[in-house]
This record gives C-alpha cells, structure tokens and sequence, in this order.
C-alpha cells in the first residue's frame, strides 16, 4: 500500500509554508485590479453623462454596484470553502472583465444595472478572497507585513 507523502512542515504554523511567488502574485493582481477600479469608476460617471441617462436610471446603475457589493460579501465564503481560494480568484476575475465588457457593449440601461451588479459582487469577492489567501498562505511572523504591503499596494 501506498503511504502519502507529506511537504516539509513548518513547526511554527503547523502546515507547509506558501511560496514567496505565490504571495506576491495575489498582491500584484490585486494591486493592477485597484488600477482597473479606479479607471471604472472614474468612467461610468463620465459615460452616464455623455449618453445622457436619466437621473433615475443613472442612480440605478450607481447602486447596482453596492446591492452587488453586498451579494458578493454573503456568496463569496461558501464559494471559496467550495472551490478554493485559486479558482474563486479566477472566476471572480472573469465576472469582472466580462461586467466590463456588457458596459463596453452600449448605453443599455437595464444592461448596465446587471454589469454594475455583477461587477459590485465580483469586486467585493475579488477583495475577501485574496485577503483570506493571504490569511491562510502566511505564518503568523510575518502576517501584519505581508498584510500591510498588500493594503499599500491596493490603495496606493
């Protein structure tokens, strides 16, 4: 019979230590998606404007982000807990490109509430994700600055 082989463990955690690439590929992602963030929200507002939406449609689409923001905030721990930490980044990743590709594909206003919804979920999901990776790949040494670069280099 077959005995599994175990990685190395780390005595002060208690599990096998998580790769520097992998650490900073999450900070790296998350820091050009901030990027991303920024330009979205600097454009809607801009859009709505020059298609000329209607102040209650426009305030429609601006809350589509938040009611999503708050779906994606409940959905996104049994999500992870189902398909791990890897596959919830990516799947929230192509929520976001394709929210952003339903904005691109014209002034439907209806369209837009549905994108702005999806992409409120899928950032907010996107956020919890990639700190509980964090949380989960990192030693209790170095958490609080491995944690705070991650921060500085989402909002900076």
């Amino acid at each position: 019979m077959l005995e599994k082989t175990h990685p190395t463990v780390d005595p002060e955690r208690g599990d096998t230590p998580a790769p520097l690439i992998a650490i900073a590929s999450v900070i790296v992602s998350m820091a050009l998606i901030a990027i991303g963030n920024g330009l979205m929200f600097a454009y809607i507002p801009v859009r709505l404007g020059v298609e000329g939406f209607d102040p209650v449609w426009a305030g429609l689409i601006v809350t589509g982000l938040s009611a999503g923001g708050l779906a994606g905030c409940i959905l996104t721990g049994p999500l992870v807990r189902r398909v791990g930490h890897a596959r919830a980044f990516m799947v929230l990743s192509a929520l976001i490109a394709l929210s952003n590709a339903a904005i691109g594909a014209g002034p439907h206003p209806l369209l837009w509430i549905v994108a702005r919804a999806l992409y409120g979920c899928a950032i907010c999901g996107l956020f919890i994700v990639a700190q509980s990776w964090l949380n989960d790949a990192l030693p209790n040494a170095i958490r609080g600055r491995v944690m705070a670069v991650f921060y500085v280099a989402y909002i900076a």
